[in-house]
């Protein structure tokens, strides 16, 4: 009898044994599956981002090539946008003219991207009509663009201050992109060369939506650092 509940006994203390490994087993896998979600939501996905002046060759480039080769420049640029795979470009100097057409347009429609688009030179005298009619009258328009593999939602134009040069507009352009982590602001300017008034203004708006989540300022703002 005394051989029996010993035997008894120790199969008793290793059935017990078994049976806390594998609870324990059990509470680690449960452990590692509730936390493993948590970590992935606490990492912020990857934005990359790229800002380019693409060159518009001047106002009359709707009528006359410089010498500038656009046409090979643009091909050139839109092989190297497919390899580095930017998920959002600001772009300056954008232009759409008779000769070369929408080039922000071509660009989006190669990449597969969304895109919004504004002329400066449609803020000249502030007069919508008029200048319309200017433009037209040369078949050149230029400014930013914004160009988002993810969808653009809403976007703003920002006319910019002229202390400089007062028939040289420029402006800030936005553009409200839901990316998958979440909104994000864009913005896009070419400010003129030794304005002062532009830069400060650019930074207020920058500032004033920045404090409302995240933002990216990008451009050619013919500054230093």
């Amino acid at each position: 009898m005394k051989t029996v509940t010993r035997s008894a006994s120790r199969s008793f203390h290793w059935v017990m044994i078994r049976m806390i490994m594998a609870l324990l087993s059990i509470c680690f896998v449960l452990t590692q599956l509730t936390h493993e979600p948590v970590m992935a939501q606490e990492q912020p996905a990857q934005l990359r981002v790229l800002t380019y002046n693409l060159l518009h060759d001047g106002p009359w480039s709707g009528f006359f090539e410089n010498g500038t080769h656009l046409e090979e420049r643009l091909d050139m640029t839109i092989q190297e946008l497919q390899r580095l795979e930017p998920d959002v470009i600001a772009l300056q100097e954008a232009s759409d003219s008779r000769k070369h057409g929408n080039v922000p347009n071509r660009i989006a429609d190669a990449l597969g991207y969304q895109m919004v688009f504004e002329p400066a030179t449609q803020h000249i005298f502030g007069i919508g009509l008029l200048d319309r009619l200017i433009t037209s009258a040369i078949g050149f328009k230029e400014g930013p663009a914004i160009l988002s593999r993810h969808p653009i939602v809403a976007s703003e134009v920002y006319d910019l201050p002229r202390c400089q040069r007062r028939m040289d507009p420029r402006i800030l352009l936005r553009a409200e992109i839901n990316a998958p982590d979440g909104p994000i602001q864009i913005f896009s300017a070419h400010t003129s060369k030794g304005d002062e008034c532009q830069l400060r203004r650019v930074g207020e708006l920058f500032r004033e939506h920045q404090g409302t989540g995240r933002a990216i300022l990008m451009g050619d703002l013919n500054t230093g650092e």
